[in-house]
């Protein structure tokens, strides 16, 4: 029986080591952190469940690739309740609001009775979501091969690839209108252009991109029992320090606790993290390297978190809404729009009648170096400053959860990049922006047999989606090279 060792039990790692283990291979997933999960994590805080991860999953459409897989692998089943969000997001500003709604007719009949003047533009904009909802049906077909791209598909279509993909704060100047102009700007949380934002919207408004009940700890739990009970061997706590070579050929990896041998390698973590620390430097994988050197123009998503309890929760708050505020600075970011997204969806976010409500601010990587460079003590400060700083903003909004707010826990990327290694604390992959698109890595390592990049680093965009696809294509192709 062929033996594969992968390093990282996060949502890559478990797929492909999941659908490895059905089709009778030997794993171990070696995992530092004593949960599996990575960066989809979660943890309780005063008796609060804190979602560390999850806003909505792509995959939770039937019938569907990304579906498919995580059914495949234990992740989504028959009964798993999907709670369906009316609205992408709601935005607020000086006492209006506007919506990107699940209903598009609806949604763009809101935005012309919103600004009238803006009529042309609302009906193109409208018009390219619904050709993108179009694609993305067909590149989601589970009768299709999954390399029939989404981006293959738009970049066939010029009426919706040419002028969307600006970056969105620059496209949202095409309207006349303040609200639809700070609308488009924060549609969507990360770095990500017009069209990627337009894309995931589109996803969204087919049905896709819901939330699985209890968010991302019983997800992953369910994926890990299945794996488990199929045989498969998780060792937490346990970090892999230098992968085994031989001969330019990977057959085990080192941990503090021993050698461990096997046929095939997958590194499932951050990739610069693998080939600076475990392997020693010994390789390159040079789109890798030009895509980092590349990073202010592609520049990383990470996010500075904070999560309270809110007392007496009065359901008062559309899931998600951003707020329009005077500019705040977090990190090395001027910030004029807040993201609040209350929890009140799922009651597995309550305790009592009390509520998880989360802020979130986008960060990248010249965030983390800030955060890096700042001193330990003062750092916990300034954490804690900038987290009461955001409560009182939601405070002003909402004054009738005044001296009802408890402050949980608050996050930067220096906590990210220490949790998984990941680089820069980054959630996502590099973004897209104005003039760059869509990558994809095959996972090999030129000079290196027998190891495979298996993360959300792949492919663009990362997150879960990314990663699922990834450790999903790296068990094909160890299946397929070993029916050779």
């Amino acid at each position: 029986m062929k033996k594969v060792i992968v390093i990282g039990a996060g949502v890559a790692g478990l797929c492909a080591a999941t659908k490895l283990r059905k089709n009778g291979y030997e794993v171990t997933i070696i995992e530092k952190n004593n949960f599996a999960g990575g960066l989809a994590t979660g943890y309780y805080k005063n008796g609060y469940y804190i979602d560390a991860c999850l806003h909505w999953l792509m995959g939770t459409k039937d019938n569907t690739i990304i579906n498919s897989i995580w059914r495949e692998i234990g992740g989504i089943t028959d009964d798993t309740k999907i709670i369906k969000l009316d609205n992408f997001a709601t935005f607020e500003m000086d006492g209006k609001t506007v919506r990107f709604g699940r209903d598009l007719d609806k949604t763009e009949q809101e935005w012309l009775e919103i600004s009238p003047i803006d009529k042309k533009q609302i009906t193109k904009f409208f018009n390219c979501i619904r050709a993108l909802e179009n694609v993305w049906n067909v590149s989601q077909q589970v009768d299709k091969e999954e390399h029939i791209h989404f981006w293959d598909l738009i970049k066939n279509s010029n009426e919706i690839y040419r002028g969307l993909r600006k970056q969105r704060d620059k496209f949202s100047l095409r309207f006349k209108s303040k609200l639809l102009q700070f609308a488009i700007k924060y549609g969507e949380t990360g770095y990500n252009n017009t069209l990627f934002f337009m894309l995931v919207y589109a996803s969204f408004c087919t049905g896709d991109s819901n939330v699985p009940y209890g968010g991302i700890i019983p997800l992953i739990n369910r994926v890990k029992e299945y794996y488990l009970s199929l045989g498969g061997e998780l060792l937490l706590n346990e970090e892999v320090k230098e992968i085994l070579t031989i001969d330019n050929k990977a057959v085990g990896v080192v941990t503090d606790n021993g050698t461990y041998y096997g046929d095939y390698v997958i590194s499932a973590i951050d990739p610069i993290y693998t080939l600076d620390n475990l392997l020693k430097k010994k390789y390159r994988f040079k789109k890798y390297e030009k895509l980092d050197k590349k990073v202010k123009k592609n520049p990383i998503s990470s996010c500075f978190n904070v999560f309270i309890g809110v007392q007496d929760y009065k359901n008062d708050i559309e899931v998600p809404t951003v707020l329009s505020i005077d500019p705040i600075k977090v990190g090395t970011k001027s910030v004029d729009g807040l993201l609040i997204r209350p929890y009140s969806f799922d009651d597995s976010f309550f305790k009592g009648d009390s509520c998880v409500v989360s802020f979130y601010i986008d960060q990248d990587q010249a965030d983390f170096n800030y955060y890096k460079n700042l001193k330990e003590s003062y750092y916990a400060n300034y954490k804690k400053e900038k987290a009461e700083e955001i409560i009182n903003i939601f405070l002003n909004r909402y004054p009738q959860y005044k001296n009802k707010v408890e402050l949980l826990t608050c996050f930067t990327p220096l906590e990210l990049n220490k949790l998984t290694n990941t680089r820069y604390g980054a959630l996502q992959a590099y973004s897209f922006t104005d003039k760059s698109f869509f990558y994809e890595i095959d996972g090999t390592l030129k000079g290196l047999d027998n190891f495979y990049m298996c993360t959300q680093w792949n492919r663009s965009i990362g997150g879960s989606p990314s990663a699922i696809l990834a450790g999903n294509k790296i068990a094909d192709k160890i299946l397929k090279n070993s029916n050779k």
